[in-house]
């Protein structure tokens, strides 16, 4: 699977970076907020919307994807309903990206799959999260599919990127410098604390 060696070297410094800015050790040593957990899935909202939206706009490109069951935008959309965020508008982020790009994009979509498992756990033992929230159906997306989806997205990627390896390097930390920009941006989508 040579592309995805290449995708997680090439994408290494984005992916830590990303990690940093989403609370990896809040998460991890069980310091993360019920707010701060709103804005991490408000930031996978902002960027699995609007990624999906291309995705399903483009079908035949993305045969083999198994695209129905990659879908995470109407999981997103229940986990900050339960939270009180609602109606949150999606941007035309991935319009005009060649399909490497989106390759790439993808990438990073799914690789998040992977953490989520363990994200979940963490949370559910989280005193400040675990006592306010019903069910993580994000990070719980795929549940016991998580590691053949992720095999299968490495073959499909294999693949789909013969000859165009580069582009979809570089179109994976393209989606990696945009989920940056949305976690700038997303606060404003934060409700208001009230004392």
């Amino acid at each position: 699977m040579m592309i995805m060696g290449l995708l997680k070297e090439g994408t290494k410094l984005q992916h830590d970076k990303t990690e940093q800015m989403l609370f990896a050790g809040k998460i991890m040593d069980g310091s993360l907020t019920l707010d701060d957990y709103r804005y991490m899935l408000l930031c996978n909202y902002l960027f699995n919307a609007a990624l999906e939206k291309e995705l399903v706009q483009r079908p035949e490109e993305f045969d083999g994807f198994q695209l129905e069951r990659r879908l995470k935008t109407a999981l997103l959309e229940s986990d900050l309903a339960e939270l009180g965020i609602n109606n949150v508008p999606v941007d035309e982020l991935f319009s005009g990206w060649s399909f490497p790009q989106l390759l790439g994009a993808c990438y990073v979509a799914e690789g998040s799959t992977l953490g989520g498992k363990v994200i979940e756990r963490a949370l559910q033992k989280n005193e400040n999260i675990a006592g306010s929230v019903k069910a993580f159906n994000y990070f719980n997306c795929y549940g016991d599919e998580t590691g053949p989806l992720w095999k299968a997205f490495g073959d499909y990627a294999s693949q789909k990127s013969a000859g165009v390896e580069q582009e979809v390097v570089a179109g994976a930390n393209k989606a990696f410098d945009m989920f940056q920009s949305i976690a700038v941006t997303a606060k404003q989508y934060m409700p208001v604390a009230t004392a």
